[in-house]
């Protein structure tokens, strides 16, 4: 059928308008348990933060699909849902970008000998994002080898011991 072969062509205009309020402040929390609910859905208040879950009466009962509702939403006097959280109408809280903490200690090595691997880990949390800021970029976690000497003589393989830990379970 190739009802979706517009979808590749170019557009005529390019000067959209993109709309200055948040989402919540131009559909407040009935019409938005209406477009989720249909014509008769209203907002169900006080059962939780909506900022958090929007609930929506329906048939005389509240009903949520575990959804925030919209960036924008009135919360409370002069306050609007952002990120989750009832804040001060207009205040949008800058963006932090997340940093790495300090890298951790070298780790236990994985083998006492014929080599091993061992790690450290960093945190992105120095400070952690928050309030839509991007998450580190970079390695979370470092490897290294470890006790690459050669086992001594009569000694079993990892394969073997690994092998041998199955020995007493039963076949089924």
């Amino acid at each position: 059928r190739d009802w979706g072969r517009c979808l590749d062509d170019e557009p005529l205009a390019h000067n959209f308008t993109f709309p200055v309020l948040p989402p919540g402040a131009m559909y407040d929390a009935d019409h938005q348990c209406r477009l989720q609910y249909g014509a008769e859905a209203k907002y169900c208040n006080g059962i939780e933060e909506v900022c958090q879950t929007l609930w929506c009466r329906l048939d005389n009962k509240c009903v949520t699909k575990m959804e925030p509702a919209a960036e924008g939403t009135v919360c409370d006097k002069n306050k609007w849902c952002y990120l989750g959280n009832c804040t001060e109408m207009g205040d949008r809280p800058e963006a932090i970008d997340g940093e790495w903490g300090p890298w951790s200690a070298w780790g236990e090595c994985s083998r006492t000998c014929g080599g091993g691997v061992m790690h450290a880990e960093r945190h992105c949390d120095n400070p952690a994002p928050a309030h839509g800021g991007r998450y580190c970029i970079g390695e979370r976690k470092r490897y290294r080898m470890c006790n690459t000497e050669e086992c001594p003589e009569g000694t079993p393989s990892f394969r073997a011991e690994q092998c041998s830990s199955f020995n007493n379970l039963p076949y089924k």
